[in-house]
């Protein structure tokens, strides 16, 4: 055996299910040879097992091929055959040649376009066609009577429900129209031909447990032939006569069927056509059906009268099985064809009612129920129940009532002097009944084939015939009759007949080959047919001598055979029941049942019953059995029509069924047979089921493997001389092969195999020949000689092999020895320097080892010596202790005492240290009091320069507007003026100090003149009363007293609002207001020290001016008044009384007068300086990062332009700087303003609820853009499709801000109001150039804070920049904008806004006041490291332009989560690109594992996505994935609305089930949207492919598969095509409109993968054995085969294609396959370009994979990763980038294997799915916004 097989050698081996399986051999040893499966289990066979080898698998365009001819695959055995029968079947070719034989296999299902005419003329050729068709077999018997003239035969077997009734219609019909060349050009002998199958198969098949339309007759058809020449010169066959020979009719199954089957059809077509096809008379009307009325040959309509008859169940006959009506047949419609099929043969219409009528009176004779008359139980008659139906069936049989029921109830014994009649019991009446029934049905069957010959007519003289044998195929069942040993010897005649065939075939290729041949080889079954047919002693003729015996039994004749031929190799006795007996047939051993065997065999019928219905009243049934019974049905009878003529012995069932299979091998012996084996591929008569083990007994059973036994008997491999010398030649000799290189091939070769027979040496034949020939044109070589040689081959080719790897792999290493040569010298020189340093640290350590050995042994005297010492030591402890405690209490009482003294210590310590304490307080405070009173003193002093205070403040302000005028040049002297600028502030700082500082002691000299008015208002009042009372006497009645004059209010303290320094620019800042009053610009303050006082008294008839009013001037005039009342006299006080009162009215009115002015003034001096802080916050916007680059600068230089500082000053000073500092760094407000009750606006706070639109730009025109009029310097991508509102998506410091830019034209007005509610931020832009468009853009201020929008007046300076002047008031614009509480900027560069107010628009809730400053900023004003980057980020943006957001190489998963401080330190791993990917949600809406998972698109649902799973248990779920907030700011292509109306759920809550699908019932395998996603595709376990709603979740469609659907995908270019592949390794494309299977392409195992590339041209199938076949998709309905790579020993379960993302990179696919590995392909595309010619494998990276199906999916951000399930509980990470170098990570969190991953095609949510059914969803968190950690 070591010889004949080699390692790697690929062959079949037995299998109990699949009868045989692939394997490989492992090693081969003299007890046997160990194999591997496919499914990688190792096995170790006996050497007597069989083994055959494997032919080579054969692909072409159509995927993986069978030979059409199995005679020409290399080794030619059983497993060969069934494999290539399997692998046609798969692709719907259900033809095979095998030799001469041709193998059909019933697919039960039509097959389009298989035998239609077109396909029909396609066969209609001159030569045999090599396609194997059943066309192709009938054209070469047809050729062979029209080019031979020579009779030709077609034999057609197989088992029940094989199709062998089919494919003889089919024979026929081609016999019948290839002459004819159409149906319309047929003749009537031509029709009648066809139309005679029909009416055969009314009465002649019926329903069997395995075919609905089974044969239950053998039959063969002798067609006639004259030859014609057509018009062309032609010569063609024309059909001119047949003939029908019958063969053993099963007329049991007219009185008895088993459950599940059917009696013969035309029963039930008769009862149909009663019940449901007659009128209301009982006539049926003959046509009814349209498709009969369309024949060729129009019908003639006739009434026929069944009223006769009714439904089948009042029939019992009928009613002996529950199976009444076949799947898709009408049985009126069969009727009407069997009507049809009678007309056109040409039966009358009376014949045909008689033909009806001995069916009805069949039927009838069932109906008769016999009971024992009263007191006597052995005999019987007919019950009265049944009478009418005894009655009826007299009537149409036309035979007296009385004779009948007599002969049926008696028996007539006849001896030679007398006769007498014995009662027959119930029993034996009942048997006598069915007797007659089967023999009215069998003579029945032989009248209409009778009748059916002579209406087509055969014409004795024609000798040119084509025979169609239809017989029954060898049967082997559970119990075994007379009627399979007839069957099964009918099957052994004509096994031999083909056995001599085949032999004379291999005979005549030998003689034609030249080459010499043993006939002994060949196999013979002659032995069995003698067996059965031979005499005396043969099987039949001892039964018919068993039949003669009185007293023969079947006991008796089993005894007898077994007796007889006990012995024999083709017979044995069964010893377990002995009426059993074994027959060893071709096909194998069958035992048969000897019971019943005389009966069956005798077949006879009671003679008085035969002379009842001779003697019938009606001559054409009494013809029936004077002419036809106990007939065989055969030839002779048919055509003679005579009766029988006596014989000496009766004739037996046998005897006929011997002669007529004698007669019928003697005619088929005259002709060129053809053969036709029809196999049925499964027991259920399902379609696409091949079931090897029931295929594999029919092809024993049909002589297929018989006949491939003969062909291996001769030399069944045949290859040609070129290819055996070329294989050959390196297992000969060098010295012997160079002289054979020169001479013709046939020679070289067999003196090569000459050469070979002695030196290898080849196996030699039983007879001592040799075993290989050389023929004319083929080498020939039996198998064991081929099996040698190929061994010897195989093995030298790997030892060569073994030899060249060895070689490369010497040169390769070679190579990398050079290479290495020279680094190995320094390396040897730095490894020798090594060497030495560590023998002197070796010397080193043996020295310290030397030293510790001294010290050891050192330890070890010492502690002998301690151990002796303590023991001394312990005597001394015991003394001492005694002593020691002694001590030890005198020593707690002294302990005691100190602890006292030191308390006592302490306490006064702590004492005197508290009292100086407060005395050191105390002399603090008195210094700290006396330090205020000076400062106090100082302030005081300075107050009284409030004059000059206000002098400078004018100046300052002067200053300011000549810095504006200076802006031009500002960009050249921006350093100096930033130190200008802070020195001037520094300066107003401390003025305002000093101001506030000179207010506090104004407000002490008002509360004092307050209270001097009022102390001389009442000296005043004292002296009028003084007056009053004096005058009383005098001038009667005295005048009303005067009423006091109210208190006068105190003055409210004005507070200075600090405010940012001046920007650098001038056109940023916000002068004071203007007061047409004061020239200066600046509104005078009431109480300014500079006012001038009156000294003289004022004219009560001029009252003093505004301009003169303030207190100052009531102290005056108190004065006046009370000078001029001390110097008149009190003659004149009674005149001066009434002026004072006038006067001191008129003082009141302008002291309310003047109190007024003064509110008003500080309302003014408020409303200006708050409209200053907003300007110079406004500035600051524009300014803040010139501020930021020189902040450092401004410090440095501050203290050198300010002077020195000291004392209060320098407290000021560093008070206002900090002000300043902190001005920056607070953030705006963000509030709306309100009017309080004092007359003051606010900003009451709001609450930022989320708006989608960052910034919405307003103008006054749209003749431009405002994006191009400001030139924004990165590009904006345009987000939907309206024109009106333009929508633009900007990157700004890699965050996305919105921008909408709506139109200026008033008809847009309204339309644009309605986008304010949605906006953070608005800018208003007007054209300075052009006053119109300011004035235009005032309202939409005010409509915007309405909203709780933010503004920015921007005042666009694009045209004054080309040279326009200038027509708007800036400063009036930066006062209407701070009124209304917004901001304002003039430029012509959006970015600087957008930069100025990008703080504010972060997505997150702000605080209710502060700025728009960087809120990362420290107090100091520097800029952090965050505000730094993110400064120079935006600024090389501006420059490079827009970028998307940069992808952080090597991490996985974009952040769509915000994390917390919690989250961060709950996870203790260290790598935070790893650690802050998280599970955020599990989900498990099943306890089965979870196979498959699949994530939406992206585009179609803008608010969620959808992530659809699959189960084991067959649920399918589609749920739906809400986008966090930060999923949608990563989104750049959406609208900023979603296109559901639903709310989006909080965070760790955004998952919803979308809908549920529910109809597979075993596993989901694979599940995929469409390309619109409204539809889930999935394929299961359960052979079915479902098309779902995905909104509903209703199943649409349902497409079934003969084995599980493992994986399906839609064509890309097709999307109405989708492929699946199933169990049986076949990929299906079907329609999906119409369910068409449109193409089959068969691969060597099953497909468990499939995968489009990006350019929908190629598929990739992975495979169970591991490989990948590529599939070109040429046409929008059609995949061609391209090649295949073999990957891994382990399936391929899952494959993802990752295209290419640069030119220098190639596609690759990650492959996961059952061997623990992940396999990255490159696809190598070109030449010719963008077709895939190849694939190269790049890297196979580790996973857990052995067992389950588990998937991959690759996500593209960071560089690229391989994402995979494994079953130890993990997910495999794998980074792709080019510098990672496949560096691997994982997930874990599973508690089971898991299965599948999914990611989304934004790349920021993981999905997997583990065998529990949990659903684990995966995230990165965000945690830069919560600190470092």
């Amino acid at each position: 055996m070591s010889e004949r097989l080699a390692e790697g050698t690929e062959v079949w081996i037995r299998c109990e299910e699949d009868v045989w399986r692939q394997a490989e051999i492992v090693s081969v040893a003299d007890t046997g040879v160990t194999v591997r499966d496919n499914e990688g289990e190792t096995i170790v066979l006996k050497k007597a097992e069989p083994i055959y080898l494997r032919n080579t698998e054969q692909f072409n365009s159509e995927g993986l091929v069978a030979l059409d001819d199995l005679t020409q695959l290399t080794h030619l055995h059983e497993a060969a055959v069934l494999n290539s029968l399997n692998v046609r079947f798969d692709i719907d070719k259900i033809y095979t040649f095998t030799g001469p034989i041709l193998i059909a296999v019933n697919p039960f299902k039509m097959i389009p376009g298989m035998y239609d005419n077109d396909t029909l003329r396609q066969f209609v050729l001159p030569v045999r066609s090599k396609i194997p068709h059943v066309f192709s077999t009938a054209n070469s018997a047809y050729r062979g009577i029209c080019d031979r003239k020579k009779s030709q035969s077609i034999l057609i077997s197989g088992e029940s429900g094989a199709g062998k009734t089919e494919t003889t219609k089919f024979v026929m019909k081609f016999l019948a129209l290839a002459g004819s060349g159409s149906e319309e050009n047929t003749s009537t002998v031509e029709s009648q031909v066809l139309e005679s199958n029909p009416l055969l198969e009314a009465f002649g098949n019926a329903r069997t447990l395995r075919n609905d339309n089974s044969s239950r007759f053998g039959k063969f058809i002798e067609l006639q032939f004259k030859i014609e020449t057509d018009q062309e010169g032609i010569e063609k066959g024309r059909l001119c006569g047949a003939r029908i020979q019958t063969y053993l009719l099963e007329k049991v199954r007219v009185v008895d069927q088993q459950e599940g089957e059917r009696s013969f059809h035309i029963f039930y077509q008769l009862c149909a056509a009663a019940s449901r096809g007659c009128d209301q008379n009982g006539v049926y009307h003959f046509p009814q059906f349209d498709r009969t009325k369309r024949k060729p040959r129009p019908p003639v309509p006739f009434s026929l009268d069944l009223s006769a008859y009714g439904p089948h169940d009042s029939f019992r006959y009928l009613c002996k099985s529950s199976t009444y009506m076949l799947d898709n047949v009408d049985d009126v419609e069969m009727f009407e064809a069997t009507l049809y099929a009678m007309q056109t043969i040409g039966i009358p219409l009376e014949e045909i009612e008689y033909i009806f009528r001995v069916v009805g009176a069949v039927l009838y004779l069932g109906n008769i129920i016999f009971e024992p008359p009263q007191n006597n139980s052995e005999a019987s008659e007919i019950s009265g129940t049944s009478q009418h139906s005894f009655e009826r069936a007299c009537d149409l049989l036309g035979v007296p009532r009385d004779r009948l029921a007599e002969t049926l109830c008696l028996r007539v014994i006849r001896t030679r002097s007398e006769s007498y009649m014995k009662p027959l019991n119930v029993k034996e009446a009942e048997e006598n009944r069915d007797a007659l029934a089967r023999a009215l049905y069998g003579t029945l069957f032989l009248r209409i084939v009778q009748r059916t010959n002579e209406s087509i007519g055969y014409i004795p003289n024609v000798k040119l015939i084509c025979g169609v044998l239809d017989i029954f195929g060898f049967e082997c069942f559970k119990n075994n009759s007379f009627e399979q040993i007839c069957i099964n010897f009918t099957n052994e005649r004509l096994q031999q007949f083909f056995n001599t065939f085949v032999f004379k075939c291999e005979e005549e290729l030998y003689q034609k080959e030249k080459i010499p041949w043993d006939p002994l080889d060949f196999p013979d079954n002659q032995d069995c047919v003698d067996l059965l047919q031979g005499k005396p002693h043969g099987l039949f003729s001892m039964l018919d001598e068993e039949c003669l015996v009185p007293q023969g039994s079947d006991q008796g004749f089993c005894n007898k055979i077994c007796k007889q031929h006990t012995g024999h190799r083709r017979f044995s006795p069964f010893r377990t029941d002995p009426k059993l007996f074994t027959v060893n047939h071709f096909a194998g051993p069958v035992h048969y049942d000897s019971r019943g065997f005389l009966d069956k065999n005798k077949d006879q019928l009671s003679q008085d019953v035969q002379e009842v219905i001779k003697e019938s009243s009606v001559t054409w049934i009494a013809d029936l059995f004077k002419d036809l019974l106990n007939r065989g049905g055969g030839a002779e009878a048919a055509a003679a029509g005579q009766p029988r003529k006596s014989a000496k012995r009766p004739a037996t069932v046998s005897s006929e069924f011997k002669e007529q299979l004698n007669a019928l091998m003697t005619t088929i012996q005259a002709t060129e047979p053809h053969f036709v084996r029809c196999i049925k591929p499964n027991p259920q008569n399902q379609p696409d089921q091949f079931e090897r083990k029931s295929v594999t007994e029919q092809l024993r059973y049909g002589g297929v493997l018989q006949a491939v036994q003969v062909s291996r008997a001769g030399y069944p491999v045949r290859v040609s001389h070129a290819e055996c010398f070329t294989d050959y030649r390196i297992l000969a000799d060098r010295p012997v092969m160079k002289p054979l290189l020169s001479i013709e091939v046939r020679t070289a070769s067999e003196k090569l195999l000459v050469h070979l027979t002695d030196s290898l040496p080849l196996p030699k034949t039983k007879h001592g020949g040799r075993s290989w020939a050389v023929g004319q044109t083929l080498c020939f070589f039996k198998q064991e000689s081929y099996e040698v040689l190929s061994s010897r081959r195989k093995k030298l080719q790997r030892e060569c092999a073994i030899k060249l790897q060895a070689k490369w792999k010497a040169i390769r290493e070679k190579h990398a020895y050079t290479q290495l040569k020279a680094s190995s010298l320094k390396i040897q020189a730095l490894m020798r320097g090594r060497l030495g340093r560590k023998d002197a640290r070796r010397r080193r350590e043996e020295r310290a080892a030397t030293v510790l050995q001294n010290f050891a042994r050192r330890n070890r005297d010492r502690i002998k010596f301690l151990r002796i010492r303590s023991q001394i030591i312990l005597i001394q402890c015991a003394y001492r202790g005694h002593t020691g405690r002694l001590y030890a209490k005198s020593y707690r009482v002294h302990r005691a005492a100190s602890r006292i003294q030191a308390t006592w210590k302490m306490h006064t310590a702590r004492t005197y240290y508290a009292k100086l304490k407060r005395a050191n307080t105390l002399a603090q405070r008195r210094w700290r009091t006396i330090l205020a009173k000076r400062q106090l003193r100082r302030l005081k002093q300075e107050a009284k320069e409030a004059a000059s205070l206000f002098t400078k403040v004018q100046q300052l302000q002067q200053e300011c507007n000549n810095l504006k005028k200076a802006r031009g040049d500002a960009e050249t002297q921006l350093l100096q003026k930033d130190d200008h600028i802070h020195t001037l502030n520094s300066r107003l700082t401390r003025l305002q100090h000093d101001l506030n500082a000179a207010k506090t002691q104004l407000q002490e000299k008002d509360d004092e003149l307050q209270a001097e008015v009022q102390r001389l208002s009442e000296k005043h009042r004292r002296e009028i009363e003084a007056q009053r009372e004096a005058l009383e006497a005098a001038q009667p009645p005295p005048p009303p007293p005067m009423p006091s004059p109210p208190p006068m209010p105190s003055v409210r303290e004005n507070q200075v609002q600090t405010t940012h320094t001046e920007p650098p620019t001038a056109r940023h800042t916000m002068p004071p207001a203007t007061n047409a009053d004061s020239p200066s610009g600046l509104a005078p303050h009431p109480h300014h020290p500079s006012r001038t006082r009156s000294g003289s008294r004022e004219d009560p008839h001029h009252p003093p001016t505004p301009g003169r009013s303030g207190r100052h001037d009531i102290h005056e005039m108190l004065e006046s008044v009370r000078a001029d009342a001390l110097q008149q006299g009190r003659a004149e006080r009674a005149s001066e009384l009434e002026a004072k009162d006038s006067e001191f009215e008129s003082l009141k009115q302008q002291l309310e007068k003047m109190k007024q002015e003064k509110d008003a003034a500080e309302r003014k001096l408020q409303e200006s300086e708050s409209r200053y802080a907003h300007l110079l916050r406004s500035s600051v916007l524009s300014s803040t990062h010139h501020m930021e680059q020189h902040a450092g600068a401004n410090r440095a230089s501050q203290p050198a332009l300010n002077g020195p500082v000291s004392g209060a000053g320098a407290g000021a000073g560093a008070g206002a700087a900090g002000q300043q500092r902190m001005m920056a760094t607070q953030p705006a407000p963000q509030t709306m303003r309100q009017t309080t009750a004092g007359g003051q606006r606010t900003r009451p706070h709001r609450s930022y609820e989320p708006r989608p639109i960052d910034i919405i730009l307003l103008g006054a025109d749209r003749q431009a853009s405002n994006l191009e009029k400001l030139r924004l310097s990165r590009d904006q991508q345009r987000e939907g499709h309206d024109t009106t509102f333009m929508q633009y998506a900007v990157d700004f410091n890699n965050a996305p801000l919105r921008m909408m830019d709506a139109p200026g034209d008033p008809k847009y007005q309204q339309l644009a109001t309605q986008h304010f509610a949605r906006s953070k931020f608005g800018i208003v832009v007007y054209d300075l150039s052009n006053r119109a468009s300011y004035e235009h853009c005032v309202h939409y201020i005010k409509e915007l804070r309405g909203v709780g929008a933010e503004v920015m007046l921007l005042g666009n300076e694009y045209e004054i920049n080309k040279g326009k002047d200038a027509k708007v008031n800036i400063e009036a614009a930066k006062d209407t904008a701070a009124r209304e509480g917004g901001y304002s900027m003039e430029t012509d560069n959006l970015e600087e806004v957008v930069r100025a107010i990008f703080p504010h628009l972060q997505p997150r809730a702000m605080p209710p006041s502060g700025s728009f400053a960087d809120a990362n900023a420290p107090a100091d004003g520097t800029l952090s490291k965050a505000a730094l980057s993110s400064l120079m980020t935006g600024m090389r943006n501006w420059f490079v332009g827009p970028a998307k957001p940069k992808q952080q190489q090597n991490q996985l998963l974009q952040s769509s989560l915000k994390g917390t401080e919690g989250m961060r330190a709950a996870d203790r791993r260290t790598d935070t690109a790893w650690a802050d990917i998280r599970p955020v949600q599990e989900l498990q809406e099943t306890e089965s594992a979870v196979t498959c998972l699949s994530f939406g698109q992206e585009r179609h649902h803008r608010g969620y996505v959808l992530l659809a799973t699959g189960a084991k248990d067959g649920s399918v779920t589609v749920y739906r994935c809400y986008r966090t907030e930060m999923e949608l700011s990563i989104l750049k292509d959406v609208d900023f609305r979603t296109n559901e109306a639903q709310p989006v759920p909080q965070e760790h809550s955004n998952i919803a089930i979308h809908s549920r699908m529910t109809g597979h019932q075993r596993a989901v395998t694979s599940l995929f949207f469409n390309l619109l996603e409204d539809q889930v595709v999935t394929t299961s376990i359960d052979k079915s492919v479902r098309f779902w709603n995905v909104d509903t979740g209703e199943m649409l469609k349902v497409f079934t598969d003969s084995s599980p659907a493992l994986v399906a995908a839609f064509l890309p270019f097709n999307p109405s095509v989708f492929v699946a592949a199933n169990a049986n390794a076949v990929l299906r494309l079907v329609n999906v409109q119409n369910g068409i299977v449109v193409q089959k392409l068969k691969v060597e195992s099953e497909v468990r993968a499939l995968k489009f590339d990006d350019t929908g041209l190629f598929c990739l199938a992975g495979t169970k054995n591991g490989a990948i076949h590529v599939l070109e998709a040429s046409d929008s309905n059609t995949l061609k085969f391209k090649f295949k790579n073999h990957l891994s020993r382990g399936a391929v379960t899952w494959i993802t294609f990752v295209g290419s993302n640069s030119p220098d990179s190639n596609p690759c696919l990650l492959v996961n396959s059952c061997d623990s590995h992940i396999t990255i392909i490159d696809c190598i595309y070109g030449p010719p370009q963008g077709v895939l010619t190849n694939l190269a494998v790049r890297q196979r990276v580790k996973v857990a994979h052995s067992l389950l199906p588990l998937r991959n999916c690759f996500s593209a951000y960071g560089g690229g990763f391989l994402i995979s399930a494994s079953e130890d509980k993990e997910i495999y990470i794998y980074s792709l980038a080019k510098s990672a170098n496949y560096k691997m990570h994982y997930l874990k969190h599973h508690n089971a294997p898991v299965l599948a991953v999914a990611v989304n095609a934004l790349d920021t949510l993981i999905a997997s799915a583990d065998s529990l059914g949990n659903i684990v969803l995966w995230r990165r968190l965000d945690f830069p916004h919560t600190g470092d950690p």
